[in-house]
This record gives C-alpha cells, sequence and structure tokens, in this order.
C-alpha cells in the first residue's frame, strides 16, 4: 500500500533543495561559480545554514524506507527469483567492464614502454 505522507515528505524535501540551490547561487561567501553576495547582510543564507546538515540524510531515510516497504511487497520466492533474474542480466556487462578496467591500464603502459 502506498504510504502518501512518504510522497509528501519527499517532495517538500526536492523543493527545499531546489531553493537551497537557488540561494547558494547567491551565497554570500562567494563560491566559485556563483553570483555571489548582493549586500552586507543576507538573510537567505541563514537558510543555507539551517537546510544543508539534514536534506540529504531525510532523503537517504526516506529512500531506505521506500525500499524497505517495497521489498517487504515482494518477499517470498518470487522476489528471490527476480533478484536472481536481475543478477544474471547485469553478471556479464559487469564482467565485462571488470575486464576493461583490469586490463587497459596495463595495455597502455605496455604501449608506451615497448
Amino acid at each position: 500500500m502506498r504510504k502518501y505522507y512518504l510522497d509528501n515528505i519527499r517532495w517538500a524535501t526536492i523543493l527545499l533543495v531546489m531553493a537551497y540551490h537557488v540561494f547558494y547561487a547567491f551565497n554570500a561567501v562567494g563560491v566559485l561559480g556563483g553570483v555571489g553576495g548582493f549586500a552586507q547582510v543576507q538573510y537567505q543564507d541563514a537558510f543555507l545554514y539551517f537546510v544543508y546538515p539534514w536534506f540529504m540524510v531525510l532523503l537517504f531515510v526516506i529512500a531506505g524506507i521506500s525500499a524497505r516497504y517495497a521489498l517487504d511487497k515482494y518477499s517470498g520466492k518470487a522476489s528471490r527469483s527476480g533478484i536472481s533474474r536481475r543478477g544474471s542480466f547485469w553478471y556479464r556487462p559487469a564482467v565485462v567492464c571488470a575486464g576493461f578496467v583490469a586490463v587497459f591500464p596495463f595495455d597502455c603502459f605496455g604501449k608506451e614502454n615497448g
């Protein structure tokens, strides 16, 4: 069953993240790539200092709760077979990518010195 309060917390937090990034562009500290300060005292910086420590934590907590509810919904034999199906689907590309990552640096090293 869908938990609407989690959806509401999620979209409200995303709106806070968007407002944070808009205010961050006009930060009084003058971050690289930002517009910079426009007044001696900038009260929107208080919003930045208040929101920054907890909005990403809140998004991760909501994601964990949602994952828990999704796994509880599909518990049992069907979920195990679904996970094994997805695992076999990603197994071959993962092995190929790992092979490229493992072999490519040595291949380039051999061409530079040989």
